[in-house]
Order: structure tokens, then sequence, then C-alpha cells
């Protein structure tokens, strides 16, 4: 991953999806409100733009992860987009590592 982590700055991902396809994705930071909200563009090839947000919020020690995908051209499209489970399903087993270790 390459990123420039600031308003307007650009980012850019290459990797390999859980049904194991290769990907490429770019965009660029369209709000950056730390601790609580991080919004970009997202690019994938072959497909209109569209956005995504995280929103995150504490309560009680306990953070919770919101995230929008928006700005789909169809409900096809939208359907390609299953992989936002794995990816909070990797990051939840990674703090978990993380207070295991501590």
């Amino acid at each position: 991953m390459e990123l420039d982590l600031r308003q307007a700055g650009k980012w850019r991902m290459s990797g390999v999806g859980p049904d194991g396809e290769p990907f490429t994705l770019h965009g660029v930071y369209l709000v950056i409100d730390p601790p609580t909200v991080l919004e970009f563009t997202w690019n994938a090839a072959n497909e209109p733009q569209t956005k995504v947000r995280f929103e995150l919020s504490e309560n009680e020690g306990v953070t919770a992860v919101r995230i929008a995908h928006s700005g789909f051209s169809s409900e096809e499209n939208r359907n390609r987009y299953k992989g936002w489970p794995w990816l909070l399903a990797l990051m939840r087993s990674y703090v978990k590592s993380k207070k295991e270790k501590s």
C-alpha cells in the first residue's frame, strides 16, 4: 500500500482478495477527522468511482466501526463488493492478537 494520508492525498493498494484474485485499487482522501472519520474515493479497474467512509465510535472501552461504501452505478456493481466482512474480520483478529500479547 502507498498512501499520502492527508486531505486530497492519494492512496494505492494492490493485493489478493478473499476470492484469491489479484486486485489494484486507488483513490483520494476526502475527509480525515482523527480519530473518528476517514473517507476516500474508491477506484477499481473498469468500474465507476465510489466512496468509502469509516466511522469509529468508542463506548466504555469498546470501539465500534461503521463502514459505508456508496455511489454504485448499479446493483450488479454493488454486489461485487463482498470483501468488507473479510476486512473487518482481519482487523478484529489483529486487535485480538495485540490484546493477547499485552
